[in-house]
């Protein structure tokens, strides 16, 4: 064998004896004790291990099923749980025969952290236990009597919360989490995870970090410390689901900082918060805006004493300013807003506030200050402030609103206190109070809104954490007022209304979504208001509303009194309507009264392209009024003291009316005519084509030469009695000239057959059935 044959040979069995050393695991059951001996030793903490493997290359063992004992008093559970941990030995522990771990590798391991009913935590004791044991650091050479800690590693770990025996819903999941000892008296750690809840699906939570050091004490309370805990990356909307159990509705990134240094006898905190792009889910902006809070302080976990406490925001120029400090039975707090732009507060408004303009604009200062006070059961909180030199303005709403002054008031209380200071003549008219509160709120006003009256109007509320109310009474140009209210996201309808009204009102709404959907409710509006001398259009036809009373419900907006005049009419009664749905979802109510009607009036009100048609083509099919009673519903009664349809007159007219979905049903259609009475049925069917024209009905006691020259037939010129007809007719021309018409009449003994179109001149309309004398 030649050398270099021999050197091959060597060569490939060390390379096969290193493989094998490294693969084969033989049991260890005989080491076992000691193993779990030095674990123990080393935690503190009774420690059991189901199997031993030995590991040749690196030297080490494989343990399976390992479990770290918890303290009885507060969990029956292992405090730490892993099937597959690897313990590497410290080669010169076994030259001096001892068996000592240099290194724990932990997969996948499940940690339970767990708080006492007395507010200590399981692993308090294993802090205090490397107080009292000196043991030897991981970087220290093995000449060392003192027992060595091994540097652990876990990865892919679960960390579950426990409160006394009962497990939170709180957990971190493929956390990262290392523990080494640095030197004799000092031990650090880092910890990195996603934080989740048990009983919830989520998602872009962000990463939790700590990173610390503490050194060895006697008393833990004295045990020098320094940790940085940073979460960031987090969505604010999976984030109150996390804490709160529900999506809020709130989006934005929030982020946040906390630095500890210090003994837990007193702890210097740093903490600093932001959030990113905050807006509601469901408004969608195109600039960032960004909140930020920097907070110091000192604490005491042993009192739990919070002193010489400091936050600030600063926003723009501005800033906002709390101190103070307090314990778990003591609060104490001063705080201050200094130079705070208005501005900043419209920006959070269009993000909080749906449907508010995109160009609304506003100048102003706002400052104030404030205390808190909590001792024991009683408390106290109180703040003034004020926003001075106030300008609102929107150009595409056409708003521009100043106000010179706007006093705030902060109450930890019952609400609407302030409104009771109103005058005599105010409350007469007032609205009830908003619901009261016992939380802290911020009240505004009053203040002195100019909208075109006679007198500013009043206008005042209250925020809460929940959402806010605002009550204006006064009186005002409904243009104004409409304009202003559309700028503020408030709902508002489009069309432009000139006219005065004297508004009694109260609009409420709250910031968040609910637990279901996290959907925001539109603003809600109570109260009253008195329209005088209001023109405005109706789906683009003129109204003039001389006057009408508006009364705001919790369901349904109700127009009273209505004086009016449309379609050549003049019209008073009542119209209400259900709030929350569509013109297709909920029907117009209705009961009005007219003095005159005139149907071709009428025609040329709806559609005035239409309005030199014939008499007939008012039940045309393929007109432009046909297509408003496929985009509205409504339902009610008219009276008419006269309609008048060409040369007949009709008194005392009224029909119970049903619109929507394409056809008009007028039923009951009762009158004074002919020297008689008229009651039928009519329908009219535009759903299809061609529309379809339906009625039935009888005249009593009435005289038909005029009916007579409708038909042109001078046999009826002299009939008088009682008759029925029915009529069914189809048609789609522009003129008529298509609208075909069938029926019967009987005079005397003799039936006729009725057929044609009503541009003929010997058919109208057919009559089945004449009785009387002829």
């Amino acid at each position: 064998m030649t050398l270099a044959t021999k050197r091959r040979w060597i060569a490939g069995t060390i390379v096969a004896v290193l493989l094998s050393l490294s693969l084969i695991r033989p049991g260890a059951q005989r080491l076992k004790w000691r193993i779990v001996g030095s674990l123990s030793r080393g935690m503190g903490r009774p420690v059991e291990v189901g199997t031993v493997h030995v590991r040749f290359l690196p030297p080490g063992f494989e343990l399976n099923d390992l479990r770290v004992a918890d303290d009885p008093a507060l969990s029956a559970e292992p405090i730490l749980r892993a099937a597959e941990v690897t313990a590497f030995v410290r080669l010169r522990s076994l030259f001096r025969g001892r068996l000592e771990l240099s290194r724990l590798e932990i997969t996948d391991p499940s940690l339970n952290l767990a708080r006492g009913p007395d507010g200590r935590w399981n692993v308090q004791p294993l802090l205090e236990h490397s107080a009292r044991t000196p043991l030897k650091p991981n970087a220290e050479a093995a000449n060392s009597d003192k027992p060595a800690f091994p540097y652990i590693e876990a990865t892919g770990a679960r960390i579950n919360f426990k409160s006394g025996l009962e497990k939170e819903p709180f957990a971190l999941i493929n956390a990262d989490l290392s523990l080494w000892q640095d030197s004799d008296i000092s031990w650090g750690m880092r910890l990195k995870g996603e934080p989740v809840r048990t009983d919830l699906s989520l998602s872009d939570t962000g990463i939790l970090r700590l990173d610390g050091t503490w050194q060895r004490s006697v008393e833990l309370r004295d045990t020098p410390l320094k940790f940085v805990a940073q979460w960031d990356g987090g969505q604010l909307g999976q984030l109150t689901r996390l804490f709160t159990g529900a999506d809020r509705g709130w989006r934005g990134n929030a982020g946040i900082q906390v630095s500890v240094d210090g003994t837990p006898a007193d702890l210097a905190v740093t903490v600093d918060a932001s959030l990113e792009d905050f807006r509601r889910y469901d408004i969608a902006t195109g600039s960032a805006l960004g909140l930020t809070v920097h907070c110091i302080g000192h604490y005491n976990s042993a009192m739990h004493l919070v002193h010489d406490g400091e936050c600030n925001a600063p926003v723009r120029n501005g800033l906002v300013q709390i101190r103070g400090g307090g314990d778990g039975g003591s609060i104490d707090l001063t705080g201050g807003i200094q130079a705070l732009p208005v501005a900043s507060a419209v920006e959070l408004l269009r993000r909080a506030k749906k449907n508010v303009a995109g160009d609304l604009a506003a100048t102003g200062l706002l400052n104030g200050e404030f205390l808190y006070r909590r001792e024991g059961e009683s408390s106290r909180l109180e703040g003034t402030g004020n926003v001075v030199d106030f300008a609102l303005t929107s150009v595409a709403n056409h708003t521009d609103i100043s106000l010179d002054k706007i006093p705030l008031t902060l109450v930890a209380g019952a609400a609407g206190a302030k409104r009771g200071k109103t005058s005599e003549r105010n409350t007469r008219s007032r609205t009830p109070s908003w619901p009261a509160t016992t939380n802290a709120h911020l009240e505004f006003g009053p203040a002195l809104l100019p909208l075109g009256g006679s007198a500013p109007v009043s206008i005042e509320g209250q925020i809460t954490r929940q959402g806010y109310d605002l009550a204006l009474h006064g009186e005002g140009s409904v243009a104004k007022t409409l304009r202003l209210a559309r700028a503020l996201g408030l709902p508002a309808p489009q069309s432009e209304m000139q006219g005065m009204a004297e508004a009694n009102l109260n609009i409420s709404g709250l910031w968040r979504g609910s637990d279901a959907d996290h959907a925001f409710a539109p603003p809600s509006l109570a109260g009253t208001a008195r329209l005088r001398q209001a023109r405005f259009s109706w789906q683009g036809r003129p109204v003039e509303l001389n006057a009408a009373d508006l009364i705001f419900q919790l369901d349904r907006t109700r127009i009273s009194h209505i004086e009016a005049a449309a379609a050549g009419a003049r019209w008073t009664g009542t119209v209400d309507r259900l709030r929350g749905c569509t013109a297709l979802q909920c029907a117009l109510e209705f009961d009005l009264t007219a003095n005159e009607i005139d149907p071709g009036k009428v025609r040329a009100w709806i559609a005035p392209a239409a309005a030199r048609q014939p008499w007939y083509g008012f039940f045309q099919a393929n007109t432009p009024s046909s297509s408003q009673i496929h985009n509205f519903k409504a339902t009610g009664t008219i009276h008419a003291k006269r309609v008048v349809w060409r040369q007949w007159i009709a008194n005392d007219a009224s029909a119970k009316v049903d619109l929507g979905e394409g056809k008009i049903t007028l039923s009951h259609l009762d009158a004074g005519i002919f020297n008689g009475t008229h009651d039928g049925d009519w329908k009219a069917d535009y759903s299809v084509k061609p529309a379809l024209i339906e009625g039935v009905g009888k005249f009593t006691g009435v005289h038909f030469a005029q009916f007579a020259a409708l038909l042109h037939d001078d046999t009826l010129s002299s009939a008088s009695g009682n008759a029925t007809y029915e009529i069914k007719a189809s048609g789609n021309g522009p003129a008529g000239a298509d609208f075909k018409i069938i029926g019967s009449a009987t005079v005397g003994r003799e039936k006729r057959v009725i057929s044609g179109t009503l541009a003929e001149p010997k058919v109208g309309i057919a009559v089945n059935e004449i009785a009387g004398r002829k």
